[in-house]
């Protein structure tokens, strides 16, 4: 099997992992079931579709700043921000629910038909998300009570996604960079696909540490030093074992 096809493996079964995850947030009502499906379905199907893609264009020699292409990553980065919201809060799930795939449906039909006038793919996204309003509906719904259970699945959610962005940060600073500067090695083929991997981890962690920071009620300098310590190597590590301490 040849790379290329390798990399659309890739991007499928991410797609496939991130739509089955927004999709299943609306069938299951426990709170705990949503932020399983978020961390196990939402977060690495984000991963696998962007780095696929990222893989595909290099491979087919597209430039990144082609409309469709920024459209269609801006989509689904707003897909992924909704989701978590749906899976975490649930006095908006419903709205939320129906953005998230909304904006899935948009970035799924920018890819289909990429090489369209911006203002004709705009419409088109625009039109997925009210059909996404549509498909779920919208009704009033109270906040659920946070319980040990709902708690206990946030915060091992995050440490993963906490230990999956800390590992790209260490491979990427002292594997990838020193082989390169040091024997000429590009352990990623002079594609940059570590540095974007790295990139689209911290994107999600950034969503982690805001989704979960919400429900388990850190406050703004417990967020801000959870994104400070995304910027540094082993920071991630080490924040993650600080707020399950002081959760524990």
């Amino acid at each position: 099997m040849s790379t290329w096809l390798l990399w659309r493996l890739l991007k499928f079964l991410g797609l496939v992992a991130f739509a089955g995850g927004v999709l299943g947030l609306r069938r299951v009502p426990a709170r705990a079931d949503r932020l399983v499906l978020a961390y196990g379905a939402v977060f690495p199907g984000f991963v696998g579709t962007w780095l696929g893609g990222w893989m595909l264009m290099k491979a087919t020699d597209k430039a990144p700043h082609e409309p469709w292409i920024l459209l269609s990553m801006a989509l689904s980065a707003v897909a992924l921000h909704l989701a978590f919201l749906a899976s975490h809060k649930a006095a908006v799930r419903d709205l939320t629910h129906g953005l998230a795939l909304g904006a899935l449906l948009g970035a799924v039909a920018v890819m289909v038909l990429r090489a369209q006038p911006l203002g004709v793919l705009a419409g088109i996204s625009a039109g997925c998300l009210v059909a996404g309003l549509a498909l779920v509906g919208v009704k009033g719904r109270r906040d659920l009570v946070c319980t040990e259970a709902d708690r206990g699945v946030a915060l091992r959610g995050f440490a993963v996604v906490a230990w999956a962005e800390g590992l790209s940060f260490v491979v990427l600073m002292f594997v990838a960079m020193p082989l390169r500067l040091l024997a000429d090695i590009d352990l990623d083929g002079d594609t940059a696909g570590l540095g974007w991997l790295h990139g689209v981890l911290f994107l999600a962690y950034v969503q982690a540490l805001s989704s979960a920071g919400g429900l388990l009620g850190w406050s703004t300098r417990d967020r801000v030093l959870g994104f400070v310590a995304g910027l540094l190597p082993f920071g991630t590590f080490v924040f993650e074992r600080w707020v399950a301490r002081r959760a524990a």
